[in-house]
């Protein structure tokens, strides 16, 4: 029995990929999209915020929760905060470090 490639053209055959109409259709369809021809990017931009928002939202809880702020709970109080209020923090200085970067390799480009 043989094994499934799924990457086996050559080059001649990988060129003929762009006369290929339905590559051209995709190609075509996403271009003419705001959202990824940087058309609509306060859209994306509020999204990015409002995703990160609900993390830190949820870090927040967390800390007011383990401080007992929230009233009295059944649950026993925990030792350990597996949700820190610098995860949230950090995953968005990593994001934007990234986002930085990759602004940067498209205009060097």
């Amino acid at each position: 029995m043989s094994k499934f490639k799924l990457m086996n053209a050559n080059f001649e055959e990988s060129l003929n990929l762009s006369d290929d109409s339905l590559i051209s259709f995709m190609e075509n369809d996403t271009n003419n999209r705001g959202i990824y021809n940087g058309k609509n990017k306060i859209g994306i931009t509020i999204i990015a915020i409002i995703m990160f928002g609900f993390n830190f939202f949820i870090s927040m809880i967390v800390q007011i929760g383990i401080e007992g702020k929230l009233g009295e709970s059944t649950l026993s109080q925990p030792n350990i905060n597996f949700l820190p209020m610098w995860v949230p923090i950090g995953l968005f200085i990593v994001w934007l470090v990234i986002w930085l970067l990759l602004k940067k390799t498209i205009i060097i480009v």
